[in-house]
């Protein structure tokens, strides 16, 4: 059991470490430029800002570099699987794309920017990072994102988003716990 849990967040860890990253440092200048849809509703909304979204991805792939020189250390305690360098790249464009995609279709539910939208504010990210990176490397994506592996990813990410809110909440990057 805890080879399959270390397993799946150390598949994740980048896409975490994004989705985290552009919380803790984003801000700025939106994505969408303010702009508003044919809908008349905002794009995405004032929280996808460039910064978050680039530095997010820079951190992202800081962690899979950093796992890639680790590894090795770790093989004394766990299997642990090489990561491509494209799946690298693709966890974290991946994850936030994915969170991308889902303000968007906040934006045209009608939800506004910071309520919530249960099990996709905290799923988003993970959907964007496996499809990216399935997409990137199908073979190892399969080979390694089994499903008893995908289950956990999915279980452990709901009390992992929360203490990361929590944080985010105490740290003044958020106001509310979603």
């Amino acid at each position: 059991m805890w080879d399959l849990i270390f397993t799946a967040l150390w598949l994740m860890l980048p896409a975490y470490t994004a989705n985290n990253c552009a919380t803790l440092f984003g801000g700025g200048r939106p994505l969408d430029g303010e702009r508003s849809f044919f809908d008349g509703k905002r794009i995405l909304g004032d929280h996808k800002t460039f910064r978050g979204f680039f530095l997010g991805v820079l951190g992202g792939i800081g962690m899979g570099v950093v796992q890639v020189i680790a590894a090795p250390y770790m093989m004394a305690y766990f299997t642990v699987p090489a990561m491509p360098p494209a799946v690298i790249i693709a966890l974290p464009l991946g994850a936030l794309a994915g969170d991308a995609v889902k303000s968007f279709f906040k934006r045209r539910l009608g939800v506004e920017s910071g309520a919530m939208l249960p099990v996709a504010d905290q799923l988003d990210f993970v959907i964007g990072a496996l499809v990216l990176g399935l997409i990137a490397a199908p073979q190892w994506s399969l080979a390694y994102y089994t499903i008893p592996v995908v289950v956990t990813i999915v279980l452990m990410t709901f009390p992992l988003q929360l203490f990361h809110n929590m944080v985010a909440v105490a740290l003044g990057k958020k106001k509310v716990l979603w």
